[in-house]
């Protein structure tokens, strides 16, 4: 679940939210039974000569590395939104391999974190749009929006309504009145009065 991998942490004057890589023993197991086996697989093709044989151990270091790399962002990868004053910081990073980034924004001139048209995460600023939420899966997103507006100023975050049909409803769960089924009555009208006609015989032909 989300919210096992959500840590929430709030003083006086900062809220800080951190989120761990989506990880389970499979996914890691996978990953070390995959890497493994392509590693030994490049060094028995590329035995023999000598060249191949060097460009066989470089790519085997190629690949325990990536390994290693993806391991360690699944067991400590991590997220970290970081909100004081009117600065928001964020952060990802994976312990041990020295890779991840963290970044300052002007909060007061930040568009909100939301879901865009492509379904990606994250918040437009002077004109770019920086992405976030590497460590969610997809059905993730909007669960951690609502979390995001329990602890975050509501300008920095920005929920999508929810659709039913082709009819969309707020957030707020309160829906549009139904149309009512009463019949309108129709207005009485005075009754016609008979209109008199006047025939007249033909002339005859001659």
């Amino acid at each position: 679940m989300l919210s096992d991998r959500i840590l929430v942490e709030t003083t006086n004057d900062q809220v800080v939210v951190t989120l761990r890589a989506y990880s389970t023993p499979f996914r890691v197991g996978t990953l070390i039974t995959a890497g493994t086996a392509a590693t030994f697989g490049v060094l028995c093709i590329c035995l023999t000569p000598t060249t191949l044989f060097i460009l066989g151990v470089c790519a085997a270091f190629i690949a325990s590395t990536a390994v290693f790399v993806g391991v360690q962002w699944l067991v400590y990868g991590f997220e970290q939104f970081t909100v004081a004053a009117s600065t928001l910081t964020y952060e990802w990073g994976i312990p041990g391999t020295g890779l991840g980034s963290a970044t300052a924004f002007n909060a007061d001139i930040m568009g909100p974190i939301q879901i865009h048209a492509d379904g990606a995460l994250g918040f437009t600023y002077q004109g770019q749009v920086v992405r976030v939420g590497k460590v969610l899966r997809a059905r993730e997103k909007l669960e951690f929006l609502d979390l995001l507006l329990l602890h975050l100023p509501a300008r920095l975050v920005s929920v999508p309504p929810v659709a039913m049909g082709d009819v969309y409803y707020p957030v707020d769960g309160k829906l549009p009145a139904a149309p009512s089924s009463s019949v309108v009555p129709s207005q009485s009208q005075p009754p016609l009065a008979p209109i008199r006609v006047t025939a007249t015989p033909a002339e005859a032909h001659i």
